[in-house]
């Protein structure tokens, strides 16, 4: 994954069961690749009768919990992000 300024991540996908999930494993920001500590990501969609419900859950903080605040600001700021676009689509 590339995100701006040049960082990337390297996702492993987990599960893969389209259209309703998508579920990866990532390394937690600031270690080093080889450190075998991940965090899991799951992304679950379902109808509604408004649409389209996306939720998020990503676990693994146990391992690493100064990770957990940043990620969770991550995400806000990413999914206000996707908001935006929908919006303007």
């Amino acid at each position: 994954m590339r995100w701006g300024q040049g960082k990337e991540d390297t996702l492993v996908f987990q599960v893969v069961q389209p259209p309703h999930l998508l579920a990866y494993t990532w390394a937690i920001e600031g270690l080093p690749p080889s450190d075998p500590r991940r965090t899991y990501v799951e992304f679950t969609l379902e109808p509604t009768s408004a649409g389209t419900r996306l939720t998020v859950v990503e676990t693994g903080f146990a391992q690493l919990p100064d990770a957990y605040e940043t990620n969770v600001q991550g995400w806000r700021t990413k999914l206000a992000e996707l908001i935006d676009y929908l919006d303007a689509a």
